[in-house]
């Protein structure tokens, strides 16, 4: 997750189930209005148990051209730049990112529920950048989620991701990924959890340097630091417990 700074937010009434909402955020170059700044416009339609939405993004690298990622970009986090993992991170000299995705979900009952999404994302070049070509990143996956206790919440999810083949790839990089959750709540605020992924990668990627053609590896995310696996497969598993103030 990350924010933009600098955002001006409108977001319409709801009609019929349907919400507008778009945003604009302002880029710290002088000078330039359009340096480092990003905007976004999504939809949203609600009716019942059903509900489906839609959103696009773009966020520009403040520096000029591409290149390490400007501080003066809104998504910033002192020169990190939001969106980049182990997966990705030889598109880190991106001029831009841009991405579209719908996501949807539709309840069956107190106890189930699935949901879906879909996005398109696009690291897009500069003049500077290290890698000469767009890459796109076509990320789909499903949960289904099954609550058979008022005190339990079970979760099963998929992923695939499929890259494009660019920058002299042969092979384009894909990954699956299998998810499960489970959640106990010991009161209102307090709660037990426990976590497990795998992931399998295959095909070709840039590495770190932006130039250098390597094979892709598994990289669950976050929850391992973005630390990618040496080799193409990766499983984390996590318990704990949340409580809420």
């Amino acid at each position: 997750m990350y924010r933009a700074n600098n955002s001006l937010v409108y977001t319409s009434p709801n009609l019929y189930g349907l919400t507008a909402s778009a945003s604009y955020s302002l880029g710290g170059v002088a000078g330039s209005f359009n340096a480092g700044s990003t905007w976004s416009a999504a939809l949203q339609y609600l009716n019942g148990p059903f509900v489906i939405a839609a959103g696009f993004q773009r966020i520009n690298n403040s520096t000029s051209g591409g290149g390490a990622w400007g501080t003066d970009s809104t998504t910033s986090n002192a020169g990190a730049q939001a969106g980049v993992s182990g997966i990705n991170n030889g598109y880190q000299t991106a001029q831009a990112q841009q991405r579209f995705a719908v996501a949807g979900g539709y309840t069956f009952s107190p106890q189930w529920d699935v949901s879906f999404s879909y996005s398109n994302v696009q690291y897009i070049p500069g003049v500077n950048s290290k890698f000469h070509s767009q890459a796109t990143f076509n990320p789909a996956g499903a949960v289904l989620h099954f609550k058979p206790l008022t005190a339990l919440d079970l979760a099963a999810g998929y992923s695939y991701t499929r890259a494009t083949e660019s920058n002299g790839i042969s092979s384009s990089a894909r990954y699956q990924q299998f998810n499960l959750s489970q959640y106990y709540s010991l009161s209102k605020r307090t709660g037990l959890y426990a976590l497990e992924a795998y992931q399998r990668a295959g095909g070709q990627t840039i590495g770190t340097n932006g130039v250098s053609i390597i094979n892709a590896t598994a990289d669950i995310g976050d929850g391992q630091n973005s630390a990618p696996s040496s080799s193409r497969s990766q499983f984390a598993a996590g318990v704990g417990i949340i409580h809420c103030f």
